[in-house]
């Protein structure tokens, strides 16, 4: 056997085998005979079936496929890792001349991952602007408890106030210029639908507009969701929503915060009530400092790496997340035509191209720090997944029915959590005043390919 080999620029190369007569006559023989021992002739035992009846049944070019097929079984990945390259995903047969008779070439397309210049990723510095909890505070906490555990009475004479609960109808349409497919998508829209007014589900502009709104009152509320909203029909769009206010019911009496109160609260005193509520909001300020730190970490080290990404490879993964939004709504898999998506925009491709600089810069990072990820974690990580299913009343995976490709998804989730914790317990962190302008950097990121690959996991 022979090899060729051309390169490229792009991280293609061409990758030629060459066999002569003998190993491909070989091959085409070998699968004769498995032909032969498969076949079910009459007159014929298993093994015995004459090379032209399998020819004339099975079809001479259909056995030299599979021969071509055994040949690059056998070969291919021996010439793989003697020239060690580092492969992006499995080689491709572009081209074969079928020539049994003389000299037999196969024609493999390899796709190589890009080469990454690693910058400093051990010991950054990174600053972060100090988390402020601001209202969150044990006195307000238990203030909002006090409200909740309070008996509630219908309001007729008052308009909505911020703890109120509210018992709403609601539809919604989009604002301005249409797309195609808003027809087909499905907008929010509800019934009797119950709401806590100051909770954290409901937008904050949303809730500053039913502020004031009376029993009865229908209003028109025009609200736009962020870019990176999990709902990829609503993600960057304008809605308008007309909501009618149907009940208003509000805690007249709150309770006097007290021992009793405590219990009511699942504690056994107001002490312990508070030693709770203090450990809250300090794992919720912990919570947010881990954040930030991974976002300004991750991007710094992305801006200190260096990656040639060739175009192809960038549309590709382009297209294939839109796709992939595109038959995803609301977690439930809908197939539509891939015409509907359409060419990627420029946002799209730079998008893109920073998930595919994350992958290979995690990547490289992994490989020079041989971090891993064992069958054992895998097995550990899913029976882990099923205590949480069990505590939620959901389905849990049979751990026999488990695929190749979901055991390949838990590793990646693995690999890379595993990456983070590497790099943030590495970092040199400094803390700094929360000014606006801090924030809007953690902003800024936060609407990044990065933090969407981040929620991604």
């Amino acid at each position: 056997m022979k090899t060729q080999i051309e390169t490229s620029q792009d991280c293609r190369v061409k990758l030629t085998l060459e066999f002569d007569s003998i190993d491909s006559n070989k091959a085409y023989s070998s699968v004769i005979r498995e032909l032969s021992k498969e076949a079910r002739i009459p007159g014929f035992m298993p093994g015995k079936v004459p090379k032209a009846i399998i020819e004339d049944r099975v079809g001479k070019q259909s056995i030299q496929v599979r021969a071509i097929e055994r040949l690059a079984a056998n070969h291919l990945p021996k010439v793989l890792s003697e020239h060690k390259f580092d492969l992006l995903s499995s080689p491709t047969l572009k081209n074969s001349n079928f020539d049994f008779d003389n000299i037999l070439k196969l024609d493999f397309e390899l796709e190589l991952k890009p080469e990454v210049t690693l910058g400093q990723y051990e010991e950054v510095e990174v600053t972060i602007p100090d988390v402020s909890m601001g209202e969150l505070t044990v006195d307000n906490l238990l203030n909002q408890l006090s409200k909740h555990f309070s008996p509630r009475e219908e309001v007729l004479d008052s308009g909505v106030q911020l703890d109120d609960i509210i018992t709403i109808d609601f539809t919604s349409k989009f604002v301005g210029v249409k797309t195609e497919d808003d027809e087909q998508k499905s907008l929010p829209e509800g019934q009797n639908a119950v709401i806590l007014v100051g909770a954290d589900g409901l937008k904050e502009d949303m809730r500053e507009k039913l502020l004031g709104a009376m029993t009865g009152e229908t209003r028109q509320i025009v609200t736009k969701f962020k870019e990176d909203y999990l709902n990829k029909d609503l993600a960057g769009r304008e809605l308008e929503f007309t909501i009618t206010v149907k009940k208003i019911e509000r805690a007249l009496n709150p309770l006097p915060i007290d021992d009793e109160f405590a219990v009511k609260a699942g504690r056994q005193n107001l002490d312990e009530l508070k030693a709770a509520l203090e450990k809250e909001i300090g794992e919720s300020r912990q919570q947010e400092e881990n954040r930030r730190t991974t976002l300004l970490l991750i991007d710094k080290i992305l801006n200190q790496a260096q990656v040639q990404i060739p175009d192809w490879l960038v549309e590709r993964e382009a297209k294939a997340y839109l796709q992939q939004q595109h038959d995803h709504e609301d977690g439930e898999e809908c197939h539509h035509d891939h015409d509907k998506i359409g060419e990627p925009s420029a946002e799209d491709l730079k998008n893109a191209a920073k998930r595919l600089k994350l992958n290979f810069v995690f990547a490289a990072i992994a490989k020079q720090q041989n971090i891993g990820v064992s069958n054992s974690e895998v097995a550990s990580f899913i029976s882990w997944t099923n205590t949480m299913r069990r505590r939620e009343g959901e389905p849990v995976m049979d751990m026999s029915k488990v695929s190749e490709q979901e055991v390949f998804s838990m590793a990646e989730f693995l690999l890379f959590h595993k990456i983070v914790k590497f790099l943030t317990d590495k970092a040199k962190v400094t803390k700094v005043e929360e000014t606006e302008e801090a924030l809007a950097e953690i902003e800024r990121i936060q609407q990044s390919v990065v933090a969407s690959v981040l929620n991604d996991f």
